[in-house]
């Protein structure tokens, strides 16, 4: 049985993001998977991404160095600590997901970076019933065993 300590610790001016508990156990699942051990210890600022399209809803999670990488979108939702890290939301809020306190304005726009970046990335996918899509969801190779996605969508999602 994983057990993961659920707690933020808001500390930057503009934190804004309020992360739903669905979010904080996904996050803390990534933080605590074995392929990600370096970027937990490291404390490496998690990003959240969250799309939708006309029958999904899209979540994506990955750990960012922004010593060696910096992560920027014009999309920028907020942050928050959780974890003694981190955590950016990008693309459009989902209650599923997240919520915002405030709106935030970016200070600069982003400037496009070309370094080589490649993130270990969970895809999680749910239609709009909030069934999970097994074929979308994913922890960084479409073949990993995503069973402990499936455990936390069935448990706050029920379906």
């Amino acid at each position: 049985m994983l057990f993961c300590m659920v707690a933020c610790r808001p500390s930057a001016k503009d934190d804004n993001l309020e992360m739903t508990e669905f979010t904080k156990e996904i996050v803390c699942s990534y933080l605590n998977d074995e392929q990600n051990v370096s970027a937990n210890k490291n404390a490496d600022e998690i990003i959240i991404l969250s799309t939708t399209d006309d029958s999904c809803y899209y979540l994506s999670i990955f750990a960012n160095n922004p010593k060696e990488y910096t992560y920027c979108r014009d999309d920028y939702l907020g942050q928050t600590e959780f974890m003694n890290h981190s955590v950016k939301a990008f693309g459009k809020v989902n209650i599923l997901f997240f919520s915002l306190n405030k709106k935030i304005k970016r200070k600069k726009r982003c400037d496009p970076s070309y370094d080589e970046y490649d993130p270990i990335v969970w895809h999680i996918c749910l239609y709009k019933d909030t069934s999970l899509c097994t074929k979308k969801t994913y922890k960084c190779a479409p073949d990993e065993d995503i069973s402990v996605i499936q455990l936390l969508v069935d448990k706050y999602f029920g379906i």
